[in-house]
Protein backbone atom coordinates (compact mmCIF):
# COMPACT_ATOMS: atom_id res chain seq x y z
CA UNK A 1 0.00 0.00 0.00
CA UNK A 2 0.99 3.59 -0.66
CA UNK A 3 0.72 6.05 1.37
CA UNK A 4 1.67 9.98 0.36
CA UNK A 5 2.54 11.51 3.56
CA UNK A 6 2.28 15.04 2.62
CA UNK A 7 -0.61 16.76 0.77
CA UNK A 8 -2.76 19.94 1.50
CA UNK A 9 -5.84 21.19 0.86
CA UNK A 10 -6.88 25.02 0.96
CA UNK A 11 -9.46 27.45 -0.44
CA UNK A 12 -8.01 31.26 -0.72
CA UNK A 13 -11.22 32.74 0.05
CA UNK A 14 -11.20 31.71 3.87
CA UNK A 15 -8.44 34.43 4.11
CA UNK A 16 -6.14 31.57 6.17
CA UNK A 17 -2.72 32.62 6.92
CA UNK A 18 -0.79 30.00 4.65
CA UNK A 19 2.28 32.16 3.52
CA UNK A 20 2.48 29.89 0.36
CA UNK A 21 -1.18 31.33 -0.68
CA UNK A 22 0.18 34.96 0.16
CA UNK A 23 3.54 34.47 -1.93
CA UNK A 24 2.83 33.14 -4.72
CA UNK A 25 -0.06 33.57 -6.83
CA UNK A 26 -0.02 29.95 -8.94
CA UNK A 27 -1.23 28.37 -5.36
CA UNK A 28 -4.24 30.81 -4.72
CA UNK A 29 -6.48 28.81 -6.12
CA UNK A 30 -8.90 26.19 -4.13
CA UNK A 31 -7.08 22.94 -3.86
CA UNK A 32 -9.44 20.00 -2.54
CA UNK A 33 -9.92 16.30 -2.22
CA UNK A 34 -11.31 15.81 -5.88
CA UNK A 35 -8.58 17.92 -6.87
CA UNK A 36 -5.89 15.67 -5.68
CA UNK A 37 -7.79 11.93 -6.30
CA UNK A 38 -6.66 11.63 -9.52
CA UNK A 39 -3.15 12.06 -9.14
CA UNK A 40 -3.56 9.03 -6.43
CA UNK A 41 -5.14 7.13 -8.68
CA UNK A 42 -2.86 7.25 -11.40
CA UNK A 43 -0.12 6.39 -9.24
CA UNK A 44 -1.85 3.57 -7.28
CA UNK A 45 -1.88 5.95 -3.91
CA UNK A 46 -4.20 3.61 -1.55
CA UNK A 47 -4.30 6.91 0.86
CA UNK A 48 -3.09 10.44 2.23
CA UNK A 49 -2.33 12.10 5.19
CA UNK A 50 -3.32 15.84 5.53
CA UNK A 51 -1.16 18.34 6.44
CA UNK A 52 -2.30 21.82 8.00
CA UNK A 53 -1.39 24.84 6.15
CA UNK A 54 -1.96 27.92 8.47
CA UNK A 55 -1.22 27.93 12.34
CA UNK A 56 -4.84 28.20 13.58
CA UNK A 57 -6.78 25.64 15.04
CA UNK A 58 -10.03 27.01 13.11
CA UNK A 59 -8.04 25.42 9.62
CA UNK A 60 -7.79 22.30 11.35
CA UNK A 61 -11.55 22.21 11.81
CA UNK A 62 -12.07 23.13 8.00
CA UNK A 63 -9.41 20.04 7.32
CA UNK A 64 -11.72 17.52 9.15
CA UNK A 65 -14.60 18.90 7.43
CA UNK A 66 -13.74 18.77 4.09
CA UNK A 67 -12.32 15.70 4.53
CA UNK A 68 -15.02 13.64 6.22
CA UNK A 69 -15.89 10.30 5.42
CA UNK A 70 -13.34 10.07 2.58
CA UNK A 71 -11.89 6.55 2.77
CA UNK A 72 -8.87 7.42 1.51
CA UNK A 73 -8.17 9.97 4.10
CA UNK A 74 -5.75 8.32 6.45
CA UNK A 75 -5.88 11.53 9.08
CA UNK A 76 -4.94 15.02 9.62
CA UNK A 77 -2.04 16.27 10.94
CA UNK A 78 -3.43 19.68 12.42
CA UNK A 79 -2.23 22.42 14.52
CA UNK A 80 -2.65 23.85 17.90
CA UNK A 81 -0.81 25.87 20.70
CA UNK A 82 1.65 23.45 22.36
CA UNK A 83 2.61 26.18 24.89
CA UNK A 84 -1.26 26.94 26.01
CA UNK A 85 -2.02 26.36 29.76
CA UNK A 86 -5.47 24.92 28.29
CA UNK A 87 -3.54 22.74 25.63
CA UNK A 88 -4.42 19.21 26.78
CA UNK A 89 -8.24 20.61 26.74
CA UNK A 90 -7.88 21.75 23.10
CA UNK A 91 -6.24 18.71 21.93
CA UNK A 92 -9.06 16.44 23.35
CA UNK A 93 -11.66 18.75 21.37
CA UNK A 94 -9.49 18.62 18.22
CA UNK A 95 -9.73 15.04 18.37
CA UNK A 96 -13.39 15.09 19.10
CA UNK A 97 -14.03 17.08 15.86
CA UNK A 98 -12.63 14.32 13.86
CA UNK A 99 -9.37 12.27 12.90
CA UNK A 100 -6.56 14.23 14.08
CA UNK A 101 -3.81 11.77 14.34
CA UNK A 102 -1.10 14.33 14.94
CA UNK A 103 0.03 18.51 15.06
CA UNK A 104 2.39 20.08 13.40
CA UNK A 105 5.01 23.00 14.38
CA UNK A 106 5.90 26.01 11.80
CA UNK A 107 9.21 26.17 12.90
CA UNK A 108 10.13 28.34 10.28
CA UNK A 109 7.51 30.85 10.84
CA UNK A 110 8.74 31.89 14.56
CA UNK A 111 11.46 34.21 15.87
CA UNK A 112 12.54 32.08 18.07
CA UNK A 113 14.68 29.07 16.33
CA UNK A 114 15.22 27.35 19.84
CA UNK A 115 10.95 27.79 20.90
CA UNK A 116 10.80 23.79 20.63
CA UNK A 117 12.74 23.38 23.44
CA UNK A 118 11.07 25.79 25.73
CA UNK A 119 9.92 24.35 28.99
CA UNK A 120 6.18 25.28 28.25
CA UNK A 121 6.56 23.56 24.84
CA UNK A 122 8.42 20.40 26.00
CA UNK A 123 5.50 19.79 28.46
CA UNK A 124 3.01 20.14 25.61
CA UNK A 125 5.31 17.68 23.40
CA UNK A 126 4.50 15.30 26.45
CA UNK A 127 0.81 15.58 26.19
CA UNK A 128 1.21 15.14 22.65
CA UNK A 129 3.40 11.89 23.43
CA UNK A 130 0.82 10.71 26.02
CA UNK A 131 -2.45 10.95 23.84
CA UNK A 132 -0.49 8.91 20.98
CA UNK A 133 0.17 11.63 18.32
CA UNK A 134 2.79 12.58 16.41
CA UNK A 135 4.22 15.44 15.51
CA UNK A 136 5.18 17.05 12.16
CA UNK A 137 7.59 19.86 11.68
CA UNK A 138 8.57 22.28 9.38
CA UNK A 139 11.89 23.44 9.94
CA UNK A 140 15.63 24.73 8.67
CA UNK A 141 19.22 23.96 9.36
CA UNK A 142 18.83 26.46 12.15
CA UNK A 143 16.25 24.40 13.93
CA UNK A 144 17.80 21.18 13.70
CA UNK A 145 20.11 21.58 17.04
CA UNK A 146 17.17 23.06 19.03
CA UNK A 147 14.69 20.23 17.47
CA UNK A 148 17.32 17.14 18.75
CA UNK A 149 17.69 18.75 22.21
CA UNK A 150 13.47 18.48 22.45
CA UNK A 151 13.31 14.66 20.66
CA UNK A 152 15.73 13.95 23.16
CA UNK A 153 13.98 15.31 26.12
CA UNK A 154 10.62 13.82 24.93
CA UNK A 155 11.61 10.31 23.35
CA UNK A 156 8.43 8.64 23.36
CA UNK A 157 7.47 11.65 20.48
CA UNK A 158 7.18 9.94 17.42
CA UNK A 159 8.37 12.99 15.18
CA UNK A 160 8.66 13.62 11.43
CA UNK A 161 10.86 16.06 9.67
CA UNK A 162 9.39 17.64 6.90
CA UNK A 163 10.94 17.90 3.55
CA UNK A 164 14.63 16.99 4.71
CA UNK A 165 14.70 20.15 7.27
CA UNK A 166 14.81 22.17 3.82
CA UNK A 167 18.33 21.32 2.62
CA UNK A 168 20.33 24.83 1.88
CA UNK A 169 20.77 23.55 -1.48
CA UNK A 170 23.76 25.71 -3.13
CA UNK A 171 24.18 27.55 0.11
CA UNK A 172 27.50 27.74 2.28
CA UNK A 173 25.62 27.00 5.10
CA UNK A 174 25.05 23.06 3.16
CA UNK A 175 27.70 21.75 5.28
CA UNK A 176 25.42 22.91 8.65
CA UNK A 177 22.48 21.59 7.14
CA UNK A 178 24.61 17.59 6.42
CA UNK A 179 25.86 17.68 10.23
CA UNK A 180 22.91 18.86 12.06
CA UNK A 181 20.66 16.33 10.07
CA UNK A 182 23.35 13.44 10.70
CA UNK A 183 23.31 14.36 14.63
CA UNK A 184 19.47 14.34 14.23
CA UNK A 185 18.96 11.01 12.69
CA UNK A 186 22.02 9.41 15.43
CA UNK A 187 20.78 10.39 18.41
CA UNK A 188 16.43 10.24 18.26
CA UNK A 189 14.20 7.82 16.49
CA UNK A 190 12.48 10.86 13.81
CA UNK A 191 11.22 9.82 10.68
CA UNK A 192 12.26 12.18 7.78
CA UNK A 193 9.94 13.07 4.67
CA UNK A 194 12.29 12.49 1.41
CA UNK A 195 9.91 15.59 -0.43
CA UNK A 196 10.16 19.19 -1.57
CA UNK A 197 14.03 18.44 -2.73
CA UNK A 198 13.71 20.42 -6.10
CA UNK A 199 11.55 23.51 -3.59
CA UNK A 200 14.63 23.83 -1.78
CA UNK A 201 16.77 23.90 -4.99
CA UNK A 202 14.79 26.71 -6.40
CA UNK A 203 14.99 28.85 -8.75
CA UNK A 204 16.57 26.38 -10.83
CA UNK A 205 15.34 22.70 -11.07
CA UNK A 206 17.92 19.38 -11.86
CA UNK A 207 17.61 16.48 -10.88
CA UNK A 208 21.58 16.01 -10.23
CA UNK A 209 20.98 18.98 -7.90
CA UNK A 210 18.93 17.44 -5.53
CA UNK A 211 21.13 13.97 -5.78
CA UNK A 212 23.39 14.95 -2.57
CA UNK A 213 21.26 16.29 -0.31
CA UNK A 214 19.06 12.89 -1.03
CA UNK A 215 22.11 10.71 -0.96
CA UNK A 216 22.40 12.16 2.63
CA UNK A 217 18.99 11.69 4.42
CA UNK A 218 19.17 8.06 2.92
CA UNK A 219 22.46 7.01 4.66
CA UNK A 220 20.91 9.43 8.01
CA UNK A 221 18.01 7.85 8.15
CA UNK A 222 17.98 4.76 6.13
CA UNK A 223 15.31 3.13 4.31
CA UNK A 224 13.17 2.53 7.92
CA UNK A 225 12.84 6.10 8.70
CA UNK A 226 12.11 7.78 5.14
CA UNK A 227 8.25 8.59 4.11
CA UNK A 228 7.27 9.28 0.60
CA UNK A 229 5.56 12.75 0.45
CA UNK A 230 4.46 14.95 -2.60
CA UNK A 231 3.92 18.12 -0.80
CA UNK A 232 0.80 18.27 -3.04
CA UNK A 233 -0.10 21.11 -4.58
CA UNK A 234 2.97 22.39 -3.69
CA UNK A 235 4.98 20.78 -5.54
CA UNK A 236 3.21 22.11 -8.85
CA UNK A 237 5.07 25.03 -8.54
CA UNK A 238 8.27 22.95 -9.79
CA UNK A 239 7.73 19.69 -11.08
CA UNK A 240 4.15 18.95 -10.84
CA UNK A 241 2.64 15.62 -9.20
CA UNK A 242 3.88 13.05 -11.53
CA UNK A 243 7.60 14.40 -12.04
CA UNK A 244 7.67 13.98 -8.01
CA UNK A 245 6.40 10.24 -8.23
CA UNK A 246 9.25 9.59 -10.98
CA UNK A 247 12.03 11.48 -9.28
CA UNK A 248 11.39 9.42 -6.09
CA UNK A 249 12.01 6.36 -7.80
CA UNK A 250 14.95 7.34 -9.90
CA UNK A 251 16.40 8.62 -6.28
CA UNK A 252 15.77 4.87 -4.98
CA UNK A 253 17.43 3.22 -8.17
CA UNK A 254 20.43 5.69 -7.81
CA UNK A 255 20.97 4.63 -4.00
CA UNK A 256 20.56 1.07 -5.20
CA UNK A 257 17.07 0.48 -2.60
CA UNK A 258 15.75 -2.96 -2.93
CA UNK A 259 12.12 -3.42 -3.58
CA UNK A 260 11.60 -3.93 0.59
CA UNK A 261 12.70 -0.80 1.45
CA UNK A 262 10.87 1.28 -1.50
CA UNK A 263 8.40 -0.46 -0.23
CA UNK A 264 8.86 0.54 3.53
CA UNK A 265 9.59 3.90 2.11
CA UNK A 266 6.40 4.23 0.13
CA UNK A 267 4.00 3.01 2.66
CA UNK A 268 5.17 0.68 5.58
CA UNK A 269 6.63 3.59 7.71
CA UNK A 270 4.06 5.64 7.02
CA UNK A 271 1.61 3.04 9.41
CA UNK A 272 4.16 3.02 12.06
CA UNK A 273 5.20 6.82 12.20
CA UNK A 274 1.53 7.77 12.17
CA UNK A 275 -0.10 4.85 14.27
CA UNK A 276 -3.40 4.41 11.97
CA UNK A 277 -2.90 0.07 11.72
CA UNK A 278 -6.34 -0.68 11.07
CA UNK A 279 -6.60 -2.89 7.56
CA UNK A 280 -6.75 -0.97 4.26
CA UNK A 281 -9.90 -1.20 2.62
CA UNK A 282 -9.74 -1.11 -1.38
CA UNK A 283 -8.63 2.28 -2.68
CA UNK A 284 -12.20 3.84 -4.00
CA UNK A 285 -12.31 4.71 -8.02
CA UNK A 286 -13.90 7.89 -6.89
CA UNK A 287 -13.52 10.47 -4.40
Amino acid sequence: MIIDTHVHFWDPARGDDILIVQRDASMRHRFFPEDLWPHMKRHGIARCVVMQSAPHEDETRHLLAITAGIPWIHGVIGWSDLESPAFTDRLRALQEAGPVIGLRVMLHRLEDEAWITRPAVLNGLRTLAAAGLSLDMVMGTAHLAPVRHALMAVPNLRAIVNHGATPPIGSPVMAAWMEGIAALARDTGAWCKFSALHEAALPVKSFAGIVPSAEHLWRCFGAPRLLFASNWPCCDRVAGFDDCVADFHALMAHVQASPAQVNAILGVNALDAYRVHQPAAPAPSRP
